[in-house]
């Protein structure tokens, strides 16, 4: 009798909760969808970012940005330019976000870092037998 009384007391209480946050999630993703987000990708960073043989904005990174633009139904209009351009162009507001930055100190003064998504590490190689 209990499991009867708590099933038809709590049930429509919660099925309501859901479809409200339903109904809610698709007005907040409509909103959303229509912002347009900017960022400049560098060229020539071979595999992250770099423009193809077909003149098309390729790489690692590009691909990743475009997901996570997808998933969070938004849009993205990508400009191709140099890291300064790029960088500078975060810091005063003109674009949104880089999808390739390492952090550092002095970066994070000025910016917001996610988890990296990549971690590189690079290495000096010589021959033997070569001066120091």
């Amino acid at each position: 009798m209990f499991l009867l009384f708590f099933t038809l007391f709590f049930s429509p209480t919660c099925l309501y909760c859901e479809t409200n946050d339903l109904k809610r999630m698709t007005a907040e993703q409509t909103v959303i969808k229509k912002k347009r987000l900017q960022t400049i990708i560098v060229d020539n960073y071979y595999p992250y970012s770099f423009v193809n043989e077909a003149g098309q904005l390729d790489g690692f990174s590009v691909d990743l940005i475009k997901a996570v633009i997808k998933a969070m139904y938004l849009e993205l209009d990508i400009q191709v330019d140099d890291w300064d351009k790029a960088q500078d162009s975060l810091k005063i507001g003109a674009i949104d976000l880089l999808p390739m930055m390492a952090y550092s100190k002095v970066r994070d003064q000025y910016f917001d870092f996610s988890v990296p998504h990549t971690i590189a590490f690079d290495a000096f190689f010589t021959r033997k037998n070569t001066k120091k």
